[in-house]
């Protein structure tokens, strides 16, 4: 008498079968990463062999990512908290403008170096097809899933702020402000960001620190012009101004509120006007959008200033360092910044939490070279 028995499924489609219940299940790792190969082959009763060619399945599926050196990784299914999003001002944001490229740089690396060691993976977006504020480009903002990650690097982001609320998104967000004064304009985003992690850098001390500089030099009548100074929770004005009375030294409508959307052409005609009015000796400035110098002169030359004329700049910019002499800047610790952000929204805690980051000033040494020539 012959008998019959029905065949088994193959070993490897029996594995595939379970390896995706297990992706869609609360048994999967939060950080999307599996256990190795010798632990899964373990856990499902096969051999290595077999468990390789089943991952090979689901590898060409897109289920999961096989990473030399890192390990496997869930893909998509809502495995939010291994990507984290980092929001561009536009696709086309180190080339339309001069204006902080070289620091989200930097910034920009810190967080793909850290994301690189937490084993998550760094999403960059742009958050504005015409680098305006008020002209979002949903269809990608769209790509931060409920509960993803989110690093924010400026208040200029603030048109989203509700929408990553409602999608209940962790972000990390870099800012200036010193939100314990009140301003009108943040009664809607306050109760928001109050409840995210926040990196705070310190623009009191950054512009007192640089008109200090300009004073130990032997300046009398520096000057400060910059964006954002008739905003009181930005705190450059302040920092400036305790630094002259420091020194015993009136301020003598030595300040330019330059507005943020000031047009580039206007620029250089501004500036030599503001030093007409004024006759400051040295010059703390924020460079308009824009603006480009012409490298074969020194950056006196091409805002039409004065030799003579101390400048140090609150950003550090491509031309500090390429224009001679070199121009001396504030400069934050940028990648120390992205690293940290990757950690705090990795952390495991839901209690908001505030870092304070102090810039200093980088090519201090052309402020003692060059030689003030009274005006």
């Amino acid at each position: 008498m012959t008998t019959t028995r029905a065949r088994s499924a193959p070993k490897r489609q029996r594995v595939i079968n379970e390896l995706k219940c297990y992706l869609g299940s609360n048994e999967c790792p939060a950080n999307g990463r599996l256990p190795s190969e010798m632990e899964m082959a373990k856990k499902f009763g096969v051999t290595r062999r077999t468990l390789r060619l089943a991952l090979n399945e689901l590898e060409n599926s897109n289920m999961i990512e096989r990473i030399h050196g890192k390990g496997t990784f869930k893909i998509g299914g809502g495995n939010n908290l291994r990507l984290i999003y980092f929001l561009l001002p536009c696709a086309d944001w180190s080339i339309i403008g001069l204006g902080n490229v070289a620091s989200t740089g930097k910034l920009l690396q810190g967080l793909m170096e850290a994301c690189a060691r937490m084993d998550c993976r760094l999403v960059t977006l742009p958050f504005s097809p015409t680098n305006d504020p008020e002209d979002i480009d949903w269809d990608v903002m769209k790509m931060i899933e409920p509960g993803s990650m989110v690093f924010v690097s400026d208040i200029w982001y603030r048109k989203c702020f509700l929408y990553l609320a409602e999608r209940q998104c962790r972000v990390a967000f870099l800012h200036t402000q010193n939100f314990d004064i009140p301003f009108p304009l943040d009664d809607v985003e306050k109760p928001i960001f109050t409840k995210w992690l926040q990196l705070r850098k310190d623009t009191e001390f950054e512009t007192g620190t640089a008109t200090e500089a300009l004073l130990n030099c032997g300046c009398r009548k520096p000057a400060l012009a910059a964006t954002y100074l008739t905003d009181v929770t930005n705190m450059r004005l302040p920092g400036y101004q305790k630094a002259l009375e420091k020194a015993g030294i009136a301020e003598q409508n030595t300040v330019w509120h330059i507005p943020a959307d000031f047009p580039s052409e206007d620029f250089i005609k501004k500036l030599r006007q503001f030093y007409n009015r004024t006759a400051f000796d040295s010059l703390i400035i924020d460079i308009v959008t824009g603006f480009e110098p012409d490298y074969r002169y020194s950056l006196n030359k091409s805002m039409n200033l004065p030799e003579h004329i101390k400048i140090i700049t609150l950003h550090e910019y491509e031309f500090n360092s390429r224009l001679y002499p070199i121009v001396p800047a504030m400069n934050y610790d940028f990648r120390k910044i992205g690293s940290d952000a990757v950690n705090m929204l990795l952390a495991e805690t839901s209690k908001p939490v505030i870092k304070h980051y102090q810039p200093r000033i980088v090519n201090t040494e052309v402020l003692t070279s060059q030689v003030l020539i009274s005006s």
